[in-house]
């Protein structure tokens, strides 16, 4: 009888999760990367602000957990890192939302690149976002579902350098507007 329940538990549990995904996943845009800070010591590196715009398509609220992206600049450098969105969009919302990278520069570069010379950019990453509803929640905060949405984008930017370092200003914790 205890293998009977078993097929049916996991059937039950297979539906039980298929359901609870219902509802649209954030579409996220890679918007621009704009060098924020750099520094020509003895050991010159580069900082980043990311622009990123996110939508959500679902009518229903959409909690964001974090961002996990690798952001490569040709020829120059690669950074792998995580950030916490930590906000939930509202139904049709978009909100912007700057994440940051840094990367020492190549020793090299200021030989290799004129100033004011073009760089390509790229993003890969991800949003883990959790599901719509009360069940998504529980799913979440449970581990059992933590869906996340792929996304990727691409750009050119100058570099010049600084004699000070500038710093983020405080628009890096992004804004939110509702369509």
């Amino acid at each position: 009888m205890a293998a009977f329940r078993s097929p049916i538990l996991f059937a039950t549990l297979v539906g039980f999760l298929a359901l609870s995904g219902c509802g649209a996943a954030p579409v996220v845009r890679p918007v621009e990367a704009v060098p924020v800070v750099v520094t020509e010591s003895q050991d010159p590196a580069a900082g980043f602000r990311i622009r990123l715009e996110v939508t959500n398509p679902s009518d229903e609220d959409v909690p964001l957990d974090r961002f996990d992206y690798v952001f490569v600049v040709k020829d120059v450098g690669r950074f792998e890192g995580r950030w916490a969105a930590l906000r939930t969009l509202p139904p049709g919302g978009t909100a912007t939302i700057v994440i940051p990278a840094s990367f020492s520069l190549p020793p090299d570069l200021a030989e290799r690149e004129n100033r004011g010379s073009s760089f390509d950019w790229r993003i890969d990453g991800g949003v883990r976002y959790q599901a719509p509803g009360f069940i998504g929640q529980i799913l979440f905060d449970a581990g059992v579902r933590r869906p996340t949405e792929p996304f990727s984008g691409s750009g050119t930017f100058q570099l010049t350098s600084q004699s000070a370092p500038i710093e983020p200003d405080e628009s890096t914790s992004g804004s939110e507007t509702a369509d």
